[in-house]
């Protein structure tokens, strides 16, 4: 829904200063973000997409969800390819295939230098559960946990990005344990990422060094 919102923002059509006041039947748990704010506050587009970004708040979710409809939604992620089958897309039938598209499109969004995307990068450059980045490597992530799911996604920024998408069942290993495996992970694919890299120069370097 970020995406859809930063894209319609774009073209003039939502204005994400817009408010949408906080009910109690908004409130779900896992909501970080919205423990500032009280029932009945009027909470800004903007704040609720820094909310779903950096605490992967689920009432923030719902809150956009209803905002820009079933139905658009369903409509939007045709675009996609992808077919939502369910009220809440990101619970029953989260694919990785799913996840890498939204993030393909996301990094389209983030091309553009303007003060949204300054938003998205800043909301999920974070530490809040972010085993993706590790070091002095920043990746843009957005986690999820549900039961013993625990998935983290992200955007590795630079010349040559990449994007991964880690879906896992060690959510009820505790934070420790699926913090460091997920890490891990990220760790290997960067390294593989680099070895490419280096493999590609050497590659062209040697074609150069012919002609």
């Amino acid at each position: 829904e970020v995406i859809y919102l930063v894209e319609e923002a774009r073209k003039g059509n939502i204005d994400l200063n817009s408010t949408l006041v906080y009910k109690p039947s908004d409130a779900m748990q896992g909501s970080i973000g919205m423990k500032k704010h009280k029932y009945y506050d009027e909470v800004t587009l903007l704040e609720l997409i820094d909310h779903l970004l950096t605490y992967s708040d689920n009432t923030a979710h719902f809150m956009l969800i209803k905002y820009i409809g079933l139905d658009t939604l369903k409509e939007y992620f045709s675009d996609f390819n992808l077919v939502m089958v369910s009220e809440d897309p990101f619970v029953r039938n989260y694919t990785a295939l799913m996840a890498s598209k939204c993030l393909e499109r996301l990094y389209s969004v983030l091309e553009v230098d303007d003060d949204y995307s300054a938003l998205i990068k800043k909301a999920m450059n974070n530490k809040n559960m972010n085993y993706l980045s590790f070091d002095d490597k920043i990746i843009y992530h957005k986690y999820g946990m549900y039961d013993a799911s625990f998935h983290d996604i992200g955007i590795y920024d630079s010349d040559n990005p990449y994007i991964i998408v880690v879906l896992t069942l060690y959510g009820n290993l505790g934070q420790d344990v699926f913090g460091a495996k997920v890490q891990n992970i990220s760790k290997k694919v960067y390294e593989i990422y680099s070895k490419n890299l280096e493999l590609k120069e050497e590659y062209c370097q040697s074609n150069r060094s012919k002609n």
